[in-house]
């Protein structure tokens, strides 16, 4: 019985060796190639061709462009294929790359889900896969990768909620899952991770509160958060742990409460963002023991009161924006002339009162003050110095202003007394309710057809006048491209036209070409955009109107984007968040609502080219 029991065992024994070593996953520099050509294989777009004609049996693959092999080890230690513009999907062998420790795959077009495989990766440091557009939830085996530092999965289109198995990330240093569709809250359980220096997961849909595990996180230097659905409070002693923070962003959020007063004690902190949330009650006056803080964020809250003096301790601020809040008093410029710094003050559509202090001409270093929608108070005196500056002006340019041709137009809640004294002290006459500059209508809010229409009819009337010429087909083009389109260019780059008007002005142009009449549609012609192509095309060079007014609101759009002269730094200030995208809430502008789609669909559609490096201060 004994000898048929040990026969058993032994055959056991072997059976189990053997399937051992069939499921056993080869650990030579052979298994990497294979791995690495799966990976080829998934790659549906090459464009550059890059792997298609290095990636081949005829060398080593630690020569494949990309590949780096260990030099302890005759194994893959390291897969760089960014920005080459890939698309494809990542398939299950790349998990045999078991001496991986960086995988880097930023900004191509990989899509679909990430294998499980991955978790096989036991000594993965570095994971960047941002800019891409993988889907589906994260997966929960990042969490099984001890030796990883750095996770980065920003752009992409991730869903559903965050995965607790990333707290046990031991010595995860930076965490980025920025820009894309997660949803859920925050998991508490992040509080252990103890190295942890960055945390951002801006631009997503979390909810809930912010666990206040979060703030006691010694090691954290970030902690980014802007763009999503968060709420409840700050934790009172939020700063009481976090000795290094430099940044705190949790703009555009529904936060509420007060600005624990406790933030002083982040004395490290550079950048405070709280906009566009819901934050009450008075700016804490402790703010100004922030001697390191460069940008203070605080617009579209709650905010009340009046401005603490101690805001003028900040002596290396920068930009502090306090806009579209409910903050009253008088403000003392005398606290800002110590901040040899300062650039921008941003602090419109308050309740601030009284008179502007003669200490703002001492901030030497403001460029941009914006202190519109306020209830200051002024006096006919102040109004002459508005021509004692104007006559200046006329001493020192050698130019002449006309008073006959000037014109002063008031906003609503001017009595008709007041109107009155101040154009008698300006010398100007009081403007009618239409408004024209270049040829261009000036209106308050969103663009309408009635603002255009005088417009649209002068082009008609030089249309009825030339019918009676007896012109040509080919004087016909000519007319239409030279005078009519280049006569409204300049209201076309700066307003969004209402698409009626747009198409009875292609009309109009499409019947003056084929019948000489605008009124009269022609019985067969060539389908108007065909006309619009370029000559090398087929086309006639015509211009489509509806064309035109997009392309030239891009071309503005652009030089908002990336002008540095003085008008498109106060719009980009005013209209535009810190990653260049048009801000969600601004106060109303004729010209904005039609450059804000073009913004962002510039922005979308750009990148950053980084070069050699030289000149980039911060990669995100």
């Amino acid at each position: 019985m004994e000898k048929k029991l040990y026969a058993i065992f032994a055959f056991l024994t072997i059976t189990f060796q053997m399937l051992s070593s069939d499921v056993k996953i080869p650990t030579s520099l052979a298994t990497d190639q294979t791995a690495l050509l799966s990976l080829k294989l998934h790659i549906t777009s090459d464009p550059c061709r890059i792997l298609a004609t290095n990636w081949t049996n005829s060398s080593s693959i630690c020569s494949w462009i990309g590949v780096t092999c260990s030099l302890r080890h005759p194994r893959v230690a390291a897969l760089n294929l960014s920005n080459m513009a890939l698309s494809g999907t990542i398939p299950p062998p790349l998990g045999h790359l078991s001496f991986l420790v960086s995988l880097d795959l930023t900004s191509n077009l990989f899509h679909g889900d990430l294998p499980q495989e991955l978790s096989l990766l036991r000594r993965l440091k570095f994971i960047s896969l941002r800019l891409n557009n993988f889907t589906g939830a994260i997966p929960m085996m990042f969490g099984q990768l001890p030796k990883l530092e750095y996770l980065n999965l920003r752009n992409n289109s991730f869903i559903g909620s965050i995965p607790k198995s990333l707290s046990n990330l031991a010595n995860l240093r930076s965490l980025d899952l920025t820009s894309n569709s997660l949803s859920g809250e925050i998991p508490k359980e992040f509080g252990r991770l103890q190295s942890l220096q960055t945390l951002s997961v801006q631009s997503n849909h979390l909810s809930g509160a912010i666990p206040s595990a979060i703030f006691n996180i010694s090691t954290l230097v970030t902690i980014a958060l802007t763009g999503n659905e968060l709420s409840g409070s700050l934790p009172t002693d939020m700063c009481s742990n976090l000795p290094s923070l430099t940044g705190i962003y949790l703009s555009f959020n529904q936060l509420s409460g007060a600005i624990p007063t406790n933030v002083s004690q982040c004395s490290r902190l550079e950048v405070l963002s709280l906009s566009y949330n819901s934050f009450s009650g008075q700016i804490p006056s402790e703010i100004g023991y922030l001697t390191s803080l460069q940008i203070l964020y605080l617009s579209a809250n709650n905010l009340n009161d009046i401005l603490p003096h101690e805001i003028g301790n900040l002596q290396s601020l920068v930009g502090f924006y306090a806009e579209e809040n409910e903050i009253e008093g008088s403000i003392d410029f005398s606290n800002f002339l110590n901040m040899s710094s300062l650039q921008e003050i941003y602090l419109w559509r308050n309740k601030f009162t009284g008179n502007l202090s003669r200490d703002v001409g001492n901030i030497t270093t403001l460029t941009i003050l914006e202190l519109s929608e306020n209830h200051f108070t002024a006096s006919s005196r102040n109004a002459k110095k508005i021509k004692h500056i104007l006559e200046y002006y006329e001493s020192i340019s050698g130019q002449v202003c006309s008073l006959e041709k000037s014109r002063i137009y008031y906003a609503k809640g001017v009595t008709t007394p007041m109107k009155r004294g101040i154009s008698q002290a300006l010398g100007f006459t009081q403007g009618g309710d239409r408004v024209n500059y270049l040829g261009s209508p000036l209106f308050v809010g969103r663009p309408k057809a009635s603002h255009f229409i005088a417009i649209k009819d002068r082009i008609v009337q030089k249309f009825s006048r030339w019918a009676g010429l007896n012109l040509s087909m080919a004087g016909r083009i000519c007319l239409v491209n030279s005078v009519i389109q280049s006569s409204i260019i300049h209201t076309m780059m700066v307003f969004r036209w209402p698409k009626s008007l747009l198409y009875a002005l292609d009309r109009s142009c499409r019947n003056f070409i084929w019948t000489g009449k605008t009124d009269i549609k022609p019985s067969c012609a060539v389908k108007w955009s065909k006309c619009c192509a370029i000559k090398e095309e087929g086309g006639l060079g015509l211009r489509s109107f509806t064309v035109m007014n997009k392309s030239y609101l891009m071309r503005m759009a652009w030089k908002l984007i990336k002008g540095e002269a003085f008008p498109h730094r106060l719009m980009r200030s005013r209209y535009l968040d810190k990653f260049g995208h048009a801000k969600k809430h601004v106060a109303t502008s004729s010209v904005w609502v039609g450059l804000k789609h073009e913004v962002d669909g510039l922005v979308n559609l750009s990148f950053a080219e980084i070069g050699d490096g030289v000149n980039v201060g911060f990669v995100y």
